[in-house]
């Protein structure tokens, strides 16, 4: 719930998800969310408090190298897709696609 001009206001679950997403995205500190939205700070910090959880995806994972190097650099997702790199310019190239793909959710 949240309050305007007094009032309780029940907000619904999907408007409730989609002003956490939306915070999410913002820069803005959750006092400056609220304000803006006119929401009330205690009601909006219950409902962070008892959103799902998403498992943290590490920027960083261990790599074993299989066999002797041949030149080239395999990159396989979990996804199934795989990259063979060649050249070290590539990499940087491959970091933006892989980008890319997961700020679209194609990845």
């Amino acid at each position: 719930m949240s309050e305007a001009g007094g009032k309780r206001v029940r907000i619904d679950p999907k408007r409730r998800a989609g002003l956490i997403e939306e915070f999410e995205r913002s820069d803005l500190t959750a006092a400056a969310f609220v304000r803006r939205h006119r929401l009330n700070y205690g009601t909006f910090c219950g409902w962070l408090h008892r959103r799902p959880q998403v498992e943290a995806i590490p920027a960083f994972v261990e790599l074993d190298v299989v066999g002797q190097p041949s030149g080239a650099v395999v990159v396989e997702l979990g996804s199934g897709a795989r990259a063979s790199l060649t050249d070290e310019r590539q990499v940087k190239l491959l970091a933006r696609l892989i980008h890319a793909c997961d700020a679209t959710g194609s990845g």
